[in-house]
């Protein structure tokens, strides 16, 4: 019983940490790692009005990051 208890506990503690650090890092929509074809063409589209995607280059990896601007901006 005590084992159960101690796994919900940490399970619950996980959830709320990964939701709050949520708010401060910005996760990517995406990443391509290519090695053998750097230049494969990547086609986003946002659905959010004035959204679009940050690009970052990591190694041979690229990560796209969503983000949006305020309406009305």
């Amino acid at each position: 019983m005590r084992y159960l208890l101690t796994a919900i506990v940490l399970v619950v503690v996980s959830c709320v940490l990964i939701i709050g650090l949520r708010m401060f890092v910005e996760i990517p929509v995406a990443v391509i790692c290519d090695r053998d074809k750097p230049n494969v063409e990547v086609q986003l589209s946002s659905t959010a009005i004035g959204g679009y995607f940050k690009v970052h280059h990591i190694g041979p990896c690229v990560t796209y990051t969503h983000e949006s601007k305020a309406v009305g901006d």
